[in-house]
């Protein structure tokens, strides 16, 4: 014959019954309440802008107030007469696109390429973004393939 198993008590402190328990509880809810909770793990933060991009932002910064403070880009390309403060990106502001062969060389991406910028006033940057019309008259619409709106038959 083969080694005989004793009968074991129920780990659970308040319970007093004896067998033959796999777990080494007589029931699953006094599993459960002596279960001990699992220590969290603190979630890892994505981060906001990539260490790539961030260094990209940082040389964009810099140029952009440099370009900004050239007397021709002083004030608005819509005709407005403000002061300009902001930057329109007429190709788009890809960090890691280049418009062309020189771009490439230059290790220029869209987002650094100020051949493609033009000087506005962040109002009137933001009205370029949402009203079709006067996006159309300033012919920035092409950077987004007509998507800003279709002007046909409004014209």
């Amino acid at each position: 014959m083969g080694i005989k198993r004793k009968p074991r008590k129920c780990k659970d402190p308040d319970c007093e019954k004896s067998g033959f328990f796999q777990t080494g509880y007589c029931s699953a809810e006094h599993f459960y309440r002596n279960k001990k909770p699992k220590a969290k793990k603190p979630g890892k933060k994505i981060k906001p802008v990539s260490d790539k991009r961030a260094a990209r932002l940082k040389e964009y910064y810099a140029k952009r107030d440099l370009y900004l403070a050239e007397p021709e880009n002083k004030f608005c390309a819509c005709g407005c007469k403000a002061q300009a403060d902001t930057v329109e990106h007429t190709r788009g502001r890809e960090h890691d696109v280049f418009w062309d062969d020189y771009a490439r060389e230059n290790n220029l991406p869209l987002l650094l390429d100020h051949r493609w910028w033009k000087p506005f006033n962040s109002v009137c940057n933001q009205k370029l973004e949402r009203d079709a019309a006067f996006s159309h008259q300033h012919q920035l619409s092409k950077l987004h393939n007509g998507k800003k709106g279709d002007l046909k038959g409004k014209q």
